[in-house]
């Protein structure tokens, strides 16, 4: 029988960049790092050290963003403000640790809060000014041409 620390090592970096257990299972109260590690077979320094190379590959992300010729025109452009609170929405393309919105937050100024609730969201108890949101990702996809959602459904 294979246990849960037996996995490879890419194997639990795409469990610990794909699952968020501390949002998925806010019911429980706060997890702390020893049991978030646990979760995924490593323990709390292990666990900490991915977290803090999928933020590094976010700010470096957001750094070769905001080196474009218009970027720093573009992002100053943005509505967002200091003491705003925005809440992003979506699928695992936003619940990804390495998402859209994880590379978006670097590139906001100092005191704007960002949340995202991963893949079920409760934003009306977050108190948002702005809700992002992508959805549908998942509706466009086709495997040999065959649409996973059919677009009467997906519309």
């Amino acid at each position: 029988m294979t246990t849960i620390t037996d996995r490879d090592p890419a194997q639990t970096e795409r469990l610990l960049r794909f699952h968020q257990p501390e949002m998925l299972l806010r019911q429980l109260g706060p997890l702390d790092e020893p049991v978030l590690a646990a979760l995924f077979g490593t323990d709390a320094g292990e666990y900490r050290g991915r977290q803090e190379r999928f933020e590094e590959r976010n700010r470096e992300a957001a750094a070769r963003l905001s080196a474009g010729p218009d970027a720093p025109s573009r992002i100053a452009a943005l509505p967002f403000r200091p003491g705003e609170h925005v809440v992003a929405l979506g699928e695992s393309t936003t619940a990804d640790r390495l998402s859209w919105f994880e590379i978006l937050r670097h590139l906001l100024p100092d005191g704007v809060r960002c949340t995202h609730p991963a893949v079920s969201p409760v934003p009306c108890f977050q108190r948002p000014d702005w809700v992002l949101r992508m959805l549908g990702a998942n509706d466009v996809q086709r495997i040999d041409r065959t649409p996973l959602v059919a677009f009467a459904e997906a519309c």
